[in-house]
């Protein structure tokens, strides 16, 4: 049963919302007028097929509104807006019903372009309509159109179905073509375009011109496994070509990189060794330096502390010295002070008898001054009142006078009287005043004046005195507070009472200050001594753990010092004898260690060399008997390798020709048969079959058995004959007689059992052949076959790169053992000298160490004497002092000295500072005893009572005026009272002249007494302050006398004098030692300038190796950063190279750097790197041009021969690979190799297939007639110029030789230069010979295809549309495309399942072209093959069979829609009509 297109539903198209199309299972009619929907219809079910717009173009687009330049070919106005489908229903050969189809939308813009979306659901429910999934039904009976995204929810709810979307159209027809949908897999875009160019012309009918010029591409397959065969077989003896290539020139240059490579570790080893060296040299130069730097710091430090020892002794001798020339001071002064302390004593004695004298004489002036001061008291009394009596006097004058003057004035101011009057009562504020009471109140108002004239005048005299009192007053207290300046007012008098006497005592300390001084001086000296010999004590103490109390002590603990001294004098004599002998002992160590040295190079190269024995081999080797084992087993192993590398590569051919012959098509059979096939005149049974599927090979093979690689032949007999004539030939021929372009298998008899097959081949005799588990029959079998028997030659391959390479392996490996037999065994297994050398020299630094041992006790001997030494010399400068242990209050008596000088230095400035000061203030100090009255107080009452005087005069002077006008009042009374006024006028003046001079007689008298009183004081000061000067003198001397601590008596000088006798002669004899230790310091210090600037050059030397030590350890650290880094510090670092000296080394690096020269002078970057590493001091760039090299040789190693990526071990490796590989290859190119024989059979096979197939093709359509035409055929013909290439290519003569033995051109190449020299007269045009090969190679090429038909009586024809027709060329070109059809499933058939019979279908639009014969022609054609067509007729055409619809388009409004009535027809069991 073949598929079948069962339906086809549009929805949401124009004229068609929701419509179904059952279709005919062989012609489905479309009938109707122009805009009907005919195209639209087949629009949608062509969009269906192929939903890529790059290929749709509908032609008749004008009726529904599309464009002609529009981008969507017609499509977009062919759809309604919103979501529209088109759904195919297609019942497939295993009767799964499918639903295919595809969703478009309009994508509204200027382009018109629609988005499609294709679709599947597999395995739908019978009872389920397309309709029911793409249309949701609403409640009043209608339909609305389901978004795409709804399909797969609303899938799920009608059945459980899965819809399938694709995102590619590749992935849409991959389902389709394995659901049997469509005829050929559409791959791609090619493919496509051929599927859509056939549907076009089947849609437009006629010739199609493209399908007719490319037939070739429709109807012959491509042979890919052919072409792919001779590519791989190409590819593969180009591939070893070019290794073999590589290998030659990997050889060329493996002397060069060998060369390289070592030359380069030769310049970068020597000088990275050097380098190592070099800081080792380095470091010993500068430890060596920094040894002998100590040692001078060590000796130096010894002279420095012997310098410190001798300055000490110098510091104590000239301590001594001062404290001794202190001391004879000391006693010279106590000798002063004892002479000063007599005269003291005289002195005080004077003083006493002056005190008592000047005491009788300040009794006697303090009576004379208390006499002064009672007359001055008297007089005062009578001064006062003879001032009042004359106040009063002339009050009294001046008021008559007065009176005398208004009497006279009394008639003048009479008319003033009443005005007077009122003015006295104002101005008096007596309103009640009148004119008898003025008298009494002006003389009230008169005595009140006088009383305030009286106070104004007692206010003034006590002002006056009062400045005086306070002028004296402030001049002392000036002076007072020039000397105090911080004394208050109020403290005035005790201050300055203080000050005098305080003046009079510095004057007595000041006397005393020679002798105070004098005994300060001797304190101190003894107390430095005093600290000097407690320091000393406290510097043994801390030396020696002795804490010294007294002398005796003292000079217990000098003895036992010097007994020391003389214990460590003899241990040092002992130790100096054992460092000799150890001395003795490096020497001998030292010898050996030069011999070791000298025989490591050659111990460490013969251990390098043993190394890589036991890294290859395996084995320990650890004594030269295991050498020779192991060497046996190496050899061994060689032959075990070699044996199954022969074996592998037996294997490897054998399945190698077994490849070579399923790729030229023998199969099973005999390569021979080939050529018998073509000598006979037959075909290979297995080339007739050799289109069969992989799933139909185990039964065909087993049908014919051993026949598979039968001859089919048209004439047996003939073929028997010519077999009689052959000599070559396999034992069994089977003949077979049939035609081979038409061979039918039903010759033989067979029943399928399963998974065998039983042949009867007479009727006495069958074969039972069960099915092969690798069946050979077929190309497809074959190729299937290929490929596993290309996975085990891969694993055979590999197997024997491996087995070979460890035969080499092996192989050097024995050499090497050989080699090193030879060379390395006498040395090569006893110890290791570095090892002896590195015990050697541990021997060596522990006996250094022994040395160091003995330095070090010679040194703490030396450093004990030394300290010895240092405490004798402690020890001898405490002694002289050693008496002053005794003195416990020394500190005390210093102390008060320093106290008594302090205050002495106090009286010297204070009394130099204010002593002119003082003697001044001592003749006014009496003025400060009392404080004089305040001025503003005294002021202020003055002012106050002036002012009311004055209130006092004006109030008077309105009563005058009153008074004076009372005569106006009396006239009778004037006159007497007139003359009464001058009377008493004249009595007042007498009085008032007496009582001045009264006055001045009291105030002269005064005067003078009080000139007496002042006298009398300052004469009783002076003698007070002379008294008390005397006094404090005369306590100072005492105390003074008291303050020397002397006990005078007869004897006391002379004595002083002894002992200052005593203290000279110490003082000469100390002296004297000081002057040798000086001497001794002076030598000393020369010998530690000396040091110092030895010590100074080896310092400069030592620095200088230590900074040339860290400058070259930097470098190095980078330098060996970069060889860590880099993993090349193993190969840089060669213990053997560390013997030689740098000459030598840097010898080796020159060498190598003429021979890297020449190396490097192909490349640039190297030699840029080898010219940057030029010089002495670039190591670094030495490193990095080694690791530049390695990489570079790293990058240049062939990884697809060479296993390691190391380029010192890839040398070695290349060693054993390389002529293994280089015989493989060449094995491999012989039997790749295609001979142009070989190639021309394979060629022609395929196209005689092809023939046959294309035979078989015409034999089902020479019957059919389409007007005059009767038939119709598809003619194969070979292009002569091609059968030129396959003859020369057959030809087995040496004729083209040259060209494919030529190994500088290609299989191809040489077939397109061969086709060149056949043909000269065809242009190539631009090809290259590569591309003309490849084209060369494809059987199709070879090929001319042409359709014929039959017309009349013209014969067979050339099928041209001008020749034909209308209706003969419709049915002609359906023909073509049904052959198409046909061959397309037959290629595909290996391609998918055997149970898929795919879908036919053509389309045929505009049918009314055709006649009624013609379509009854068409209708046959089609229930032959067997194949569906759905055409588009005028709606005056309807065929008798089939389906026919009929369109009609209505309009209402502004809607309209197609109205479809459909008839069905014999392709159905029931007649109906469709709605």
């Amino acid at each position: 049963m073949r598929g079948k297109f069962k339906s086809l539903t549009m929805v949401n198209w124009n004229g068609f919302f929701a419509r179904t199309f059952d279709l005919d299972q062989l012609v489905t009619t479309l009938s109707g007028g122009n805009g009907a929907g005919k195209s639209t219809t087949m629009a949608a079910f062509i969009a269906a097929l192929i939903p890529d717009q790059s290929l749709l173009h509908f032609r008749n687009t004008t009726e529904a509104g599309s464009s002609s330049a529009s981008r969507d070919k017609g499509l977009y106005g062919k759809l309604q807006r919103g979501h529209c489908y088109s759904l195919l229903e297609v019942m497939n050969s295993r009767e799964q019903r499918i639903w295919v189809g595809v969703h478009l939308e309009q994508v509204a813009n200027r382009d018109n372009k629609v988005n499609i979306t294709p679709f599947a659901l597999v395995d739908v429910p019978e009872q389920l309509q397309p309709t029911d999934l793409l249309l949701e039904k609403l409640h009043d009976g209608k339909g609305r159109v389901r978004a795409f995204a709804d399909l797969k929810g609303a899938a799920a709810e009608l059945g459980a179905m899965k819809v399938a979307k694709f995102n590619t159209v590749t992935d849409y027809h991959n389902f389709m073509f394995e659901f049997g949908i469509t005829p050929k897999k559409l791959r791609d875009q090619k493919d496509r375009g051929k599927f859509y160019r056939l549907i076009e012309a089947s849609l437009y009918g006629g010739i199609s011109s493209s399908i007719s010029r490319s037939l070739r591409e429709y109807l012959l397959p491509e042979n890919s496994g052919v072409r792919k065969a001779f590519q791989d077989m190409e590819a593969a003896i180009y591939e070893n070509r070019r290794t073999l290539e590589a290998i030659k020139e990997t050889q060329g240059q493996r002397d060069l990189f060998k060369n390289l490579i070592t030359e380069t570790t030769h310049y970068v080893a020597a000088e990275y060794v050097r380098g190592a060296a070099e800081k080792s040299r380095l470091s010993e130069l500068a430890l060596k330096a920094r040894a002998e730097l100590a040692g001078k710091r060590r000796l130096l430090a010894e002279e420095k502390q012997r310098a410190i020892y001798l300055a000490d002794e110098v510091d104590q001798l000239t301590n001594r010295e001062k404290l001794l020339t202190d001391e004879l001071e000391s006693a010279a002064e106590h000798l002063s002070k004892v002479m000063a302390a007599v005269a003291l004593q005289k002195k005080i004695e004077l003083y006493r008898a002056d005190l008592r004298e000047l005491n009788d004489k300040l009794e006697q002036q303090q009576a004379v001054v208390e006499e002064i001061h009672g007359q001055l008291l008297e007089v005062e009394e009578r001064k006062e009142l003879a001032q009042a009596e004359v106040d009063s006097l002339k009050t009294q004058l001046a008021d008559y006078q007065q009176a005398l003057d208004i009497q006279q004035t009394r008639a003048i101011q009479y008319r003033q009287a009443v005005q007077a009057l009122e003015t006295a009562r104002a101005q008096c504020e007596l309103p009640g005043l009148t004119a008898e009471q003025a008298s009494d109140t002006l003389h009230q108002f008169r005595a009140a004046e006088q009383s305030l004239t009286r106070r104004v005048l007692g206010a003034e005299q006590q002002l006056a005195l009062a400045k005086a009192a306070v002028a004296e007053h402030q001049a002392a207290l000036t002076l007072l507070l020039s000397i105090a300046p911080e004394t208050a007012r109020e403290a005035a008098w005790p201050t300055a009472q203080a000050l005098l006497k305080r003046h009079i005592e510095d004057k007595a300390r000041i006397a005393q200050g020679q002798g105070l001084r004098a005994a300060l001086a001797r304190l101190e000296k003894e107390s430095d001594s005093q600290k000097n010999l407690f320091k000393l004590r406290d510097e043994l103490h801390q030396a020696s753990g002795q804490l010294i109390a007294s002398q005796d002590e003292l000079e217990l603990f000098l003895e036992a010092q010097r007994n020391r001294q003389e214990e460590l004098a003899d241990q040092q004599a002992e130790a100096n004898q054992r460092r000799a002998s150890l001395e003795h002992q490096g020497v001998q160590l030292g010898r050996d260690i030069s011999d070791l040295t000298k025989l490591a190079p050659r111990w460490l190269k013969s251990f390098e060399k043993l190394e890589q024995l036991r890294e290859q081999s395996g084995l320990p080797l650890a004594t030269a008997e295991e050498l020779s084992a192991g060497m046996q087993s190496v050899l061994d192993k060689e032959r075990e390798f070699e044996q199954e590398s022969n074996r592998i590569q037996s294997q490897k051919q054998a399945l190698e020709l077994q490849i070579r012959n399923l790729q030229l098509g023998a199969g099973e059979a005999d390569p021979r048969l080939a050529r018998i096939a073509e000598q006979v005149g037959g075909v290979l049974l297995s080339d007739v079959y050799d289109d069969i599927s992989i799933d139909d090979a185990p039964y065909y093979s087993a049908l014919y058995g051993p026949a598979r690689s039968a001859l089919v032949v048209l004439d047996l007999e003939g073929a028997i004959e010519r077999l009689k004539k052959l000599e070559d030939c396999p034992e069994d021929i089977y003949l077979i007689q049939g035609n081979p372009d038409s061979f039918d298998e039903d010759l033989v008899e067979a029943d399928e059992l399963g998974d065998a097959v039983l042949v009867r081949t007479s009727k006495r005799q069958v074969r039972f052949s069960r099915y092969p588990e690798l069946p050979l029959f077929g190309r497809a079998a074959r190729e299937k076959r290929i490929e596993q028997l290309d996975l085990e030659r891969e694993n055979l391959i590999e197997g024997y790169a491996k087995a070979a390479f460890e035969q080499q392996k092996y192989h050097r490996l024995y050499g090497h053992f050989r080699d090193f037999i030879g060379q390395h065994l006498d040395i090569a297994f006893r110890p290791d000298p570095e090892a002896e050398v590195q015990a050697k020299q541990a021997e060596l630094r522990a006996l250094q160490g022994a040395i160091g041992e003995c330095d070090k006790q010679l040194s703490e001997a030396k450093a004990a004497a030394a300290q010895l030494t240092r405490h004798i010399q402690l020890v001898q400068g405490m002694l002289p002092f050693a008496h002053l242990f005794a003195e416990t209050d020394l500190a005390a008596r210093l102390e008060a000295a320093h106290a008594d000088v302090e205050a002495l230095k106090t009286a010297e400035a204070f009394i130099a500072q204010h002593g002119k000061g003082l003697e001044k203030l001592e003749t006014l100090v009496q003025v400060l005893r009392q404080d004089p009255q305040d001025l503003s107080a005294l002021q202020a009452a003055f002012d106050e009572a002036s002012e009311l005087l004055a209130e006092q005069k004006r109030r008077c002077y309105a009563l005058d005026q009153l008074v004076a006008r009372l005569p106006h009042f009396a006239y009778q009374d004037a006159q007497d009272l007139l003359g009464k006024a001058s009377e008493m006028s004249e009595r007042l003046k007498e009085k008032l002249k007496a009582a001045e001079l009264a006055a001045r007689t009291a105030g002269e008298q005064h005067k003078q007494i009080a000139q007496r009183h002042t006298e009398a004081l300052q004469l009783r000061t002076a003698l007070d302050s002379s008294a008390s000067a005397k006094g404090q003198t005369l306590a100072e001397f005492e105390q003074e006398l008291g303050a020397m601590g002397l006990t005078l008596s007869d004897d006391m000088e002379e004595k002083s004098r002894a002992h200052k006798k005593e203290i000279e002669e110490l003082l000469i004899r100390t002296r004297s030692r000081r002057t040798s230790a000086e001497a001794q310091l002076q030598v000393t210090k020369r010998e530690i300038e000396s040091l110092g600037g030895r010590l100074k050059l080896e310092g400069k030397d030592y620095f200088g190796a230590r900074k040339s030590l860290v400058s070259h350890k930097a470098n190095w650290s980078r330098v060996v950063r970069l060889a860590r880094e880099t993993d090349v510090e193993k190969r840089l670092n060669k213990r053997e190279l560390a013997y030689l000296d740098s000459d030598e080394l840097r010898s080796m690096s020159d060498k190598a750097l003429g021979a890297l020269r020449v190396a490097v002078a192909h490349d640039e970057a190297l030699r840029d790197a080898l010219r940057l590493s030029e010089g002495n001091r670039s190591t670094e760039q030495k490193v990095a041009f080694y690791v530049q090299v390695y990489r570079y040789l790293k990058d240049r190693i062939r990884n697809d021969i060479i296993r390691s990526d190391d380029p010192v071990e890839a040398i070695e490796e290349m060693e054993i690979e390389l002529a293994r590989l280089a015989d493989e290859l060449k094995q491999r190119e012989n039997h790749l190799s295609l001979s142009s024989h070989e190639v021309a059979a394979k060629i022609t096979n395929i196209i005689r297939r092809e023939q046959n197939r294309i035979r078989v093709l015409n034999q089902g359509l020479q019957n059919i007639a389409f007007g005059l035409v009767r038939g119709v055929r598809l003619n194969v013909n070979i292009r002569e110029a091609h059968t030129r290439l396959l003859t020369a290519l057959a030809d087995q003569s040496a004729m083209h030789n040259d060209l494919f033995a030529d190994k500088e051109l290609s299989f191809s190449e040489a077939m397109a230069k061969l086709f060149q020299r056949l043909n000269p007269q065809i242009e190539q045009g631009e090809r290259n010979y590569q591309v003309m090969g490849d084209v060369l190679l494809d059987y199709r090429n070879y090929l001319e295809l042409e359709i014929e038909v039959q017309r009349g009586a013209d014969g067979w024809l050339r099928a041209e549309s001008g020749a034909l027709s209308t209706g003969e060329a419709i049915g002609t070109g359906q023909a073509i495309l049904l052959m198409v059809l046909i061959s397309w499933e037959e290629e595909s058939r290996r391609l998918r399942g055997k149970d898929i019979a795919p879908c036919r279908l053509l389309f045929l639009d505009e049918a009314a072209r055709l006649d009624g014969k013609s379509i009854a022609t068409l209708f046959e054609l089609c229930e032959r093959q067997d194949m569906q067509l759905l055409i588009a007729a005028p709606e005056n055409i309807s065929p008798e069979k089939g389906t026919t619809y009929k369109l009609i388009r209505k309009v209402q409004g502004k809607h309209e829609h197609v109205h479809v009535v459909g008839l069905r027809g014999f392709g159905f069991a029931d007649d109906k009509l469709i709605a």
